[in-house]
């Protein structure tokens, strides 16, 4: 469970870091960004030693927080709505894509934001499963 709860924490991290320097400031951003790094390489020999326990499937929880988490620390971040998509992301480029709001030609167009709503809401969900199913996460709800 801490390797779940530090890989959220690296998703903060780096959302904060990117609206801190969308924003301007640099110096917070810098500092977020070397603090996240610092974690990154100090979970390698915690993971080679045993000290944290490593499961393939965190890499996926990893990935499914950064889409349902991300965007909601950063658009307040840089004064947006919390369900502003960006066209110049690459996730952005995907849901202006698939949902067909930025395509004049297309007949059926569904808002951009409702559909990342839905896919980031579909990622949380998930997430959600994983992290309840996790054999450490179990003792905490059933009092072990």
């Amino acid at each position: 469970m801490i390797m779940i709860l530090i890989l959220l924490v690296q998703v903060v991290l780096d959302a904060v870091g990117d609206g801190c320097r969308v924003r301007g400031w640099q110096k917070v951003h810098h500092t977020l960004e070397s603090l996240q790094v610092g974690v990154w390489l100090s979970l390698l020999p915690a993971i080679y030693f045993g000290w944290l326990d490593f499961q393939w499937y965190y890499i996926w929880m990893y990935v499914l927080g950064r889409i349902w988490l991300f965007d909601l620390v950063i658009n307040p971040i840089m004064k947006q709505k919390l369900l502003y998509v960006s066209k110049s992301s690459w996730d952005g480029v995907i849901y202006y894509l698939i949902s067909g709001d930025g395509n004049p030609n297309r007949k059926r167009k569904w808002p951009v934001k409702n559909f990342s709503f839905i896919f980031k809401l579909m990622a949380f969900v998930w997430w959600i499963g994983w992290f309840i199913s996790n054999k450490d996460t179990i003792g905490i709800f059933i009092g072990r």
